[in-house]
């Protein structure tokens, strides 16, 4: 079953008004501004915090400590 010209431009005519049509409604523009208020709710969470420069010190091999050769203190 062939289809005319005059079919497809009928069709393209359509498709076409129905995307602009669409497209031409002016849409509220929201705006969003920081605002001070009490605080209202509070949230909790199970966790650790760790250090910026956090390391974890392991032995290659078994054994007791001798000496510690530590020029800076940590703490």
């Amino acid at each position: 079953m062939k289809r005319s010209a005059f079919t497809y431009c009928l069709f393209l005519i359509l498709l076409t008004s129905l995307v602009l049509a669409g497209c031409s409604g002016k849409k509220k523009k929201e705006w969003v501004s920081p605002s001070i208020a009490p605080i209202t709710e509070a949230v909790f969470a199970t966790g650790y915090v760790e250090p910026v420069h956090f390391f974890t010190l392991t032995a290659f091999n078994e054994g007791y400590l001798k000496k510690v050769l530590s020029e800076k203190e940590i703490w």
